[in-house]
């Protein structure tokens, strides 16, 4: 039988950190789907029910932080661990909390961090 891979839906305005993240999540056996804004990221996550999102904080169209008010107002989404990121997360980390973020790291996300938070909140795939 096979084990069922844990998803994660990637919400980066930047083609180049999204395809870059998409890859180091793809190599360690995630699934990952992909968001170009905020909006984006609303509109996918009740439809496929990722096991965790990662969100960028400023992006065009919806920010990182209404996008997370809104998910949290979804019952399909709300309970979805949603991590923050953004190269000014030291100075909005209280604020990503406030919006329903569970954490919220600093862009470039290295991947001793990256596995940390995969650690925290998924169990890596089998």
């Amino acid at each position: 039988m096979t084990t069922p891979k844990w998803s994660v839906l990637i919400a980066e305005d930047h083609d180049d950190v999204r395809r870059l993240m998409k890859v180091r999540l793809e190599e360690k056996g995630y699934q990952v789907m992909e968001a170009r804004n905020g909006l984006e990221a609303v509109e996918l996550a009740p439809l496929h029910n990722p096991d965790l999102i990662l969100m960028d904080l400023r992006m065009p169209v919806l920010d990182g932080f209404e996008a997370t008010r809104r998910l949290r107002q979804i019952p399909a989404t709300t309970s979805i661990p949603i991590v923050g990121f953004s190269s000014l997360c030291d100075g909005w980390h209280e604020e990503a909390l406030a919006a329903g973020c569970d954490d919220c790291i600093l862009k470039p996300v290295d991947d001793k961090e990256l596995t940390e938070i995969l650690e925290r909140f998924l169990s890596p795939p089998s």
